[in-house]
């Protein structure tokens, strides 16, 4: 709770920030810095709001910050509809902040109401009544069984070098937070490369000087690992790559071959 209280306290200040940038911008200062300050502040609000899984908020700001990055590219201007459109949309951004910071403590509330005189209301429903089947008493759930991950040769390994940049842990990002949550899919290890750390007179407190190589091993898709860094895209350098697997010895025997060998077996006995 204190530490969701201290995000609504600086997305407050981003939201000033926001406004006195796009107030410059549309006065004509229309420099890269000022369009900076804008998308830093909008950028910090999403990342935040998806740390507490806000997801309206984070996805709404999220597109914001995607034009204003155009506008920072060069291949948007800030005049017309497009300055009308970012003014709209500070002004959205503003009434969803203020309304995730009343919704999240009144769900709370709500279900401990509901749960004080009904505790059954806020329970999950069972398996059977979710799936509308009569089992006659029997504790049984049906699940349905995909075989394709084992027959493309089970979990995939992947490399992934992460660089923060001094902008990643300005904007409020963690990487020890965006490390766990990799290590969250599969089993991996993790190596820190401390080769940058320059000499203790030599070290600016704000700089970024470690970098890390992870190694997964996991189940889950390119596209899992790199929603994870989805909100530190800008921030840090990442590269992500495959790991190509060990060709078998020779009394090995990958998952297609034990399957088929299974079916063999079942076949015979009957």
């Amino acid at each position: 709770a204190e530490i969701r209280a201290t995000f609504f306290e600086e997305c407050a200040e981003q939201l000033a920030e926001l406004d006195e940038a796009l107030a410059a911008l549309a006065g004509g200062t229309a420099d890269g810095e000022t369009v900076g300050v804008a998308y830093r502040a909008v950028h910090s609000i999403k990342g935040g709001a998806a740390s507490f899984q806000m997801n309206d908020l984070a996805g709404f700001a999220k597109s914001f910050e995607a034009l204003l990055g155009e506008v920072r590219a060069g291949r948007a201007e800030t005049s017309g509809e497009t300055m009308a459109l970012l003014t709209a949309c500070a002004a959205a951004l503003r009434q969803l902040v203020a309304l995730a910071a009343v919704t999240g403590p009144l769900l709370a509330d709500l279900k401990a109401a509901v749960a004080r005189t009904s505790p059954e209301a806020v329970e999950e429903p069972a398996a059977e009544e979710a799936d509308g089947l009569d089992l006659g008493g029997f504790d049984f759930t049906p699940v349905s069984v995909d075989l394709s991950d084992m027959l493309a040769g089970g979990p995939a390994k992947w490399r992934i070098d992460f660089a923060p940049r001094p902008e990643l842990y300005a904007n409020a990002n963690e990487s020890a937070r965006l490390i766990r949550e990799v290590l969250a899919l599969g089993e991996g290890k993790v190596t820190c490369d401390a080769r940058r750390v320059p000499l203790l007179a030599e070290l600016e407190p704000e700089s970024a000087c470690l970098a890390w190589s992870i190694e997964l091993t996991t189940d889950a898709g390119e596209a899992a690992i790199r929603e994870i860094f989805e909100f530190a895209e800008f921030d840090c350098e990442l590269s992500l790559s495959p790991v190509p697997a060990e060709p078998a010895g020779e009394d090995g025997m990958d998952i297609a071959a034990l399957i088929a060998r299974a079916k063999a077996d079942t076949a015979q006995a009957a």
